[in-house]
């Protein structure tokens, strides 16, 4: 039964720093990312918004702490 089970692809959507290159190398998933710094936020479906929202507020949820 589980002979015949495809594995599912992952994409990890990142900015473009340096601290995630080594992700590249991991054939466990793809990577794709925009590089902020070259003033690139938006490559197609490739965008980090919905992960930098819930950064800020969480941000904003933990700073009383």
């Amino acid at each position: 039964m589980l002979a015949d089970r495809q594995q599912e692809s992952l994409t990890v959507y990142t900015d473009g720093f340096r601290a995630y290159e080594p992700l590249e190398g991991d054939d466990a998933f793809t990577r794709e990312y925009v590089v902020h710094g070259d003033g690139e936020y938006v490559d197609g479906d490739v965008h980090v918004n919905t992960c930098e929202s819930h950064a800020s507020l969480a941000r904003r949820w933990l700073s009383p702490y």
